[in-house]
């Protein structure tokens, strides 16, 4: 192979190798170079020059001797050294070169595989002085000369890949691999190389790396395409819980709200900026703190939480009633790394559910009611007519007025038989009563049991309109309720019952207000909202727990409303009872027009 034809230059020149190559280019030797060099030598005597260098650092030592003990006879019949080194090269699937130093660079041989490679004969090849050099690819030519400079200024060997242009304009492959060879003066004498057709290998590599890339592309589409799938099922389930009608959050496992749909921004009342980031326990009551703390050791463990009915309190403090789901959410390597909590909002079920509860107990007590109406009427009647027979036939005015009383009494209590859960209604007409008409007999009924307690009652009598009413079912609601302050208060308390004028706020309807406070110890906070409820009682040994429900009953039917405020501060605590009725009740005015005509019955 002919390599560039470039004058020499002294090693110990500071020029770089970059610098030399970009200023050499194929220059065929000039005459000045010409007469400077040696004559031209044929390739036969390259080749022998070669094979005689080779055998001093080619062949072992025990190979160079091989022949030695020949007689000059025998010697004359075996093949010469250059015969045999020719041998050896034309046999090497490979392009071997040679190429002399002196005055530049000139090569003298190639080997008969540079036709079978290139397509080019020795003698074309040997024959022009830069064939090589217009054979690289253009692309490689650079580096091609930056590399061949190494050998000239380093010595270094020459390991190198590039493309080289056939007779037929095919781009072949070449590793070339050349060392220079110096003179015994250290002289750089020729440059000796092989270069190895590696155009399948290449071709194999490329083909290998089309089809690297082709399945990296056919990956990255697959990729992509996992990628949409994912996003539209996250987008499709981000809309699904954005619509749910249930809240959803997720959590990690120490309780910190990640998430927060709509619907739980709507049962709860806290927007997702406020909520997201602060700790679950902000929403659960305290008293189910440690519930809350035992659902979150289970998520850790894997498990789910799965329909549990429990509480969550409303951003206003409200106790909600929810069905709570709990499933932890797993990484790709199946680690827990939090939890999504599904809540649905119970609480109208529950209330359904209570006030069927209740109603099943009305229907009983209903049921009791109207027995013991039936069976307490007749010896109630004897009664009576016994008391009345007294009456007529007591001689002293004293007795008279007690048994008249006595008469009273038993009306009422007829009367409390028939209402008893007010499943009764009363027949009698509304009239308009004051409240301090009432207010004597009822409270000669409860003075033995005050005076007992050692307990004041008194009365305040600031302004007394008459109000459109039943007297019998006011009297009741009274009684109910100074009879749960007679029964809270310790002996030596006091009781005040007090009658004045109001406004109802919706429409400023013009009411009467009874306030019966006490002294006692007061109702505890966690029981208030629960005393208007029926068969609730906070007594241990007395009361049905109706008394307060049927006061509220009566008191709305009147158009009216019945408030409860309470202090349990030690040394402090009191209770008061407050009962506004309008002047005017527009239902008992209505009910008043038909009881002229509807008779007695039982009420379902």
């Amino acid at each position: 192979m002919r390599l560039l034809r470039m004058p020499l230059r002294n090693p110990s020149q500071k020029q770089s190798a970059t610098q030399a190559a970009s200023q050499a280019g194929p220059q065929p030797s000039s005459s000045a170079a010409s007469s400077a060099s040696p004559q031209p030598i044929s390739s036969d005597e390259a080749l022998l020059q070669l094979a005689q260098v080779a055998s001093q650092f080619a062949f072992p030592q025990q190979m160079r001797g091989s022949f030695d003990g020949v007689s000059s006879d025998e010697a004359e019949g075996l093949p010469s050294i250059q015969d045999r080194y020719r041998v050896l090269v034309e046999q090497v699937p490979a392009v071997v070169f040679m190429a002399f130093l002196d005055g530049g660079v000139s090569e003298a041989y190639v080997s008969p595989q540079i036709e079978e490679v290139l397509g080019f004969s020795r003698e074309e090849w040997l024959d022009d002085p830069v064939r090589w050099y217009h054979q690289i690819h253009p692309d490689d030519r650079q580096r091609w000369s930056v590399e061949a400079a190494e050998i000239f200024f380093t010595g270094s060997p020459l390991k190198s890949v590039y493309r080289v242009l056939a007779r037929d304009g095919r781009v072949v492959w070449f590793h070339c691999e050349a060392r220079l060879v110096r003179r015994k003066d250290g002289q750089p004498w020729f440059i000796h190389g092989v270069g190895v057709d590696i155009s399948e290998l290449k071709e194999t590599e490329q083909r290998l790396h089309r089809e690297t890339a082709e399945r990296e592309r056919l990956q990255k589409l697959e990729l992509d395409r996992q990628i949409a799938r994912t996003e539209q099922t996250e987008s499709r389930l981000a809309a699904i819980v954005e619509c749910s009608e249930d809240a959803i959050i997720s959590k990690t496992l120490e309780g910190e709200i990640t998430t927060w749909n709509t619907a739980a921004a709507r049962v709860f009342g806290y927007s997702s900026s406020e909520i997201v980031g602060k700790s679950v326990l902000l929403m659960v009551p305290p008293e189910y703190h440690a519930q809350e703390m035992e659902i979150l050791g289970k998520l850790r463990a894997g498990e789910r939480v799965d329909r549990q009915e429990t509480q969550r309190l409303a951003k206003d403090g409200t106790k909600l009633d929810i069905s709570l789901t709990v499933s932890p959410v797993k990484d790709a390597s199946g680690k827990v790394i939090g939890a999504s909590s599904i809540m649905r909002d119970i609480t109208a079920r529950k209330q359904e559910e209570e006030k069927l509860r209740l109603a099943e107990k009305l229907a009983t007590a209903g049921r009791l009611a109207a027995t013991i109406a039936h069976e307490i009427n007749n010896p109630l009647a004897a009664v009576t007519n016994l008391v009345y027979l007294a009456r007529m036939s007591a001689s002293s005015e004293p007795t008279r007025r007690f048994l008249t009383q006595a008469e009273q009494e038993l009306a009422r209590v007829a009367h409390m038989a028939k209402q008893t859960l007010g499943f009764y209604r009363e027949t009698s007409g509304a009239a308009r009563v004051t409240i301090s008409s009432l207010l004597p007999d009822l409270l000669s009924v409860f003075s033995s049991k005050a005076r007992n307690k050692s307990i004041e009652i008194r009365t305040e009598l600031r302004k007394d309109p008459a109000v459109l009413m039943k007297p019998g079912e006011i009297r009741q609601v009274l009684a109910n309720v100074l009879s749960n302050s007679l029964d809270a208060v310790e002996g030596g308390g006091q009781i005040r019952i007090r009658v004045s004028t109001a406004e109802q706020r919706a429409g400023g309807v013009p009411s009467v207000l009874i306030t019966i406070a006490d002294s006692g110890p007061g109702i505890p906070p966690a029981v208030r909202s629960r005393l208007f409820e029926p068969f609730f009682t906070t007594k241990q040994d007395v009361g049905t727990g109706l008394g307060l429900w049927v006061s509220k009953n009566i008191v709305q039917h009147h158009g009216g409303h019945i408030r409860l405020k309470s202090s349990v501060r030690p040394g402090k605590s009191w209770t008061a009872f407050s009962i506004l009725l309008p002047l005017n009740s527009s239902s008992l005015s209505l009910a008043a027009k038909s009881n002229a005509t509807e008779p007695d019955r039982i009420a379902g």
